[in-house]
């Protein structure tokens, strides 16, 4: 059977074909309002918008040559670090095994091009507007990469024109490019300089190429605004909690103790078998051995019948012990 390799390859052209399949498993899996409209995709990997404080790389996940998921990630220079936007799978590919080599195919491209970034960060939704099913798959697959929560709220700016209809309340997850997480806490002026950077460098300047002006000075006031809301509300000291994924609609954090593991033994399964078997065949040695002895002592020997009665009884008596004494450790084990 042949081994089917996965393998990632970036975006160049909005023309490839893999690219269109690519964004039809996008469209198919991301609810319409965390979505980004597809023409819009295509006119950025058409035109190569915005290098300057962030740059877009646009990925197809491959499986041999079926593609099955798209990735797209802002590099955002300043606060270097890696934003996933995207990382989708097909339904059919969701599993541990695709996502995990996806994942880190992904990242060790992009470590190789930008070896400043320091940070990775992905929005995690908190709230019913975006379906779990669509989330689930790869929120615990993350949850098993290392990253931190910033026990903040933090909103997701809207991805269309009519503003508040897709704002959606999450929190930011983070991590080191290094894997070292050795971080409880962040700054104020991180975060805000984080904030800043998301909300203008990545989002706003995104929409400054399909936004009319007056759409576009709303939607900038609208993110000023939320920043100034965050400000008033935050301390200097903001804290991160380590992320983990429970798929269970009763979990309560300060209902649901943690039970920490005992260690127990295997019921072990009855020997008894087995020992009366090794006690029978010790038994048929023992007595082959006598009736051997006794033959081999009166016919090759031709010792008295007396000496000949002791030696091989003594002989097959050993024998007994012996096997009796294996049979016994046999058992006890």
């Amino acid at each position: 059977m042949k081994e089917l390799l996965c393998r990632v390859e970036k975006v160049t052209s909005a023309r490839n074909k893999d690219f269109l399949k690519a964004l039809d498993i996008y469209s198919k899996n991301v609810p319409n309002n965390v979505k980004t409209e597809q023409n819009q995709l295509s006119q950025y990997v058409t035109k190569k918008y915005g290098k300057n404080k962030r740059e877009m790389v646009f990925y197809v996940l491959y499986v041999g040559n079926t593609v099955i998921g798209y990735a797209e990630i802002g590099v955002l220079f300043t606060s270097k670090v890696f934003f996933i936007d995207y990382f989708i799978l097909d339904k059919e590919y969701q599993s541990n095994t695709y996502f995990y080599a996806l994942y880190n195919l992904v990242l060790l491209d992009l470590k190789e091009k930008y070896k400043n970034i320091k940070y990775i960060i992905v929005e995690n939704y908190l709230n019913d507007d975006v379906p779990n099913s669509v989330e689930r798959f790869s929120k615990k697959c993350l949850a098993l990469e290392n990253y931190q929560i910033i026990d903040i709220q933090y909103k997701q700016p809207s991805l269309d024109e009519y503003m508040n209809d897709s704002i959606v309340q999450c929190q930011l997850l983070i991590r080191e490019t290094s894997d070292l997480n050795g971080n409880n806490t962040i700054s104020k002026e991180f975060y805000l300089k984080l904030l800043n950077d998301i909300y203008f460098n990545h989002y706003y300047e995104w929409f400054t190429h399909f936004f009319t002006k007056e759409k576009l000075k709303e939607y900038y006031d609208n993110l000023e605004n939320m920043i100034i809301e965050t400000d008033k509300t935050i301390s200097q000291k903001i804290k991160l909690k380590n992320y983990t994924y429970i798929n269970c609609q009763y979990y309560n954090i300060k209902k649901c103790a943690f039970n920490e593991n005992k260690s127990f033994k295997l019921p072990k399964k009855s020997k008894m078998p087995l020992f009366i078997l090794l006690s029978i065949i010790f038994l048929l040695i023992s007595i082959g051995i006598a009736v051997g002895a006794y033959y081999l002592l009166a016919k090759v020997f031709k010792l008295d019948g007396q000496y000949i009665s002791i030696i091989a009884t003594l002989s097959a008596t050993m024998v007994s012990i012996i096997g009796s004494i294996i049979s016994a450790k046999v058992f006890n084990q």
